[in-house]
């Protein structure tokens, strides 16, 4: 997360126009579908055999393509003891049942990763939430992984959870959050992380960005929407940290007409240590649905496919203000 002088700069322009292609791994994943599944693999090469995260990301979009995606809530879980706990899981579930939130961004400490049976717990996690109606992606974010000298340790943790089948791999690397101002330096290192991340992953790879990067062009800098496409970037959950529902709608308008085969979603905070014109803190779960309704209907027909909010440990589940 962003310290708080960079949460207030959340309006602030952002970088060059860019050009989205289909990631040649998730192309050849559509060729699947479009040959049927089973007839295809008869003639694949032993080498293209497929993971169990790469089946369930066919399976997902075989059910519903991603032209006609529908509109999803998302929530980004930094704290997931409770739901990854088997005493607590189920306590959990009901309380994320009463939300009507479908995407579970699930965070992971580095205690949860050192434990020996992370790998299987995750994946009975994963086959539980999606029985259940809920869609499990993989939450990771650090800024120190964007240092050329720490990436490996990203990769690491990737290796070590590729069997699990997740529905993506949502990255929250920031650029800012190395520092601001953010020297061209480091958006040349996000990238190369980023290009690095998706040669690894099993899964689809999703950002979290502030919107300056999708706006304005900003001279002396790599072109980081430019370069996105092509290393494989396949979802951009736009930052846009404002309390106006119609400021956060016209922004996102702006962006993904400018942009009409980027996926994007929308981020909005329900954190209360923000400014109040930066979050929703505070809101009741009935405001927070009200505004959601309000967004499907300005950006779902422009192929924006849902409300991210951050994060878990705030969102409403009870009666509040």
């Amino acid at each position: 997360m962003l310290n708080e002088m960079l949460r207030r700069d959340r309006e602030s322009s952002a970088m060059a126009p860019w050009w989205v292609l289909l990631k040649a791994k998730k192309f050849q994943m559509r060729q699947l579908l479009v040959c049927g599944l089973l007839s295809c693999l008869a003639f694949a090469a032993p080498a293209e055999v497929m993971s169990p995260a790469q089946l369930h990301f066919l399976e997902v979009n075989a059910a519903e393509p991603e032209a006609t995606q529908a509109w999803r809530r998302g929530v980004y879980i930094w704290d997931s003891r409770a739901l990854l706990n088997p005493a607590t899981r189920t306590d959990e579930l009901s309380r994320l049942d009463r939300t009507g939130i479908q995407r579970l961004y699930i965070g992971l400490s580095a205690e949860q990763l050192a434990q020996p049976e992370v790998v299987r717990t995750l994946d009975a996690v994963a086959i539980t939430l999606r029985k259940r109606g809920f869609e499990p992606v993989l939450l990771l974010g650090d800024p120190d992984w964007m240092a050329p000298e720490n990436r490996a340790s990203l990769i690491a943790i990737i290796s070590k959870l590729k069997s699990v089948s997740f529905s993506a791999l949502h990255l929250d690397l920031e650029v800012e959050q190395r520092g601001w101002p953010v020297p061209a330096k480091h958006v040349r290192e996000w990238l190369d992380t980023l290009k690095h991340v998706a040669a690894a992953s099993p899964w689809p790879v999703e950002i979290s960005s502030h919107y300056r990067w999708f706006t304005e062009e900003m001279g002396g800098f790599p072109c980081a929407p430019c370069e996105l496409p092509s290393i494989g970037v396949s979802k951009v959950s736009l930052m846009i940290y404002t309390r106006s529902a119609e400021r956060s709608a016209q922004l996102t308008e702006k962006i993904a007409q400018r942009w009409p085969a980027v996926r994007f979603r929308l981020a909005q905070s329900i954190e209360p240590q923000l400014a109040p014109e930066e979050t929703w803190g505070g809101a009741a779960q009935a405001l927070l649905q009200e505004q959601d309704s309000f967004w499907r209907a300005r950006l779902q027909p422009l192929a924006v496919g849902g409300i991210d909010w951050q994060e878990w440990e705030y969102y409403p589940t009870g009666q509040q203000l």
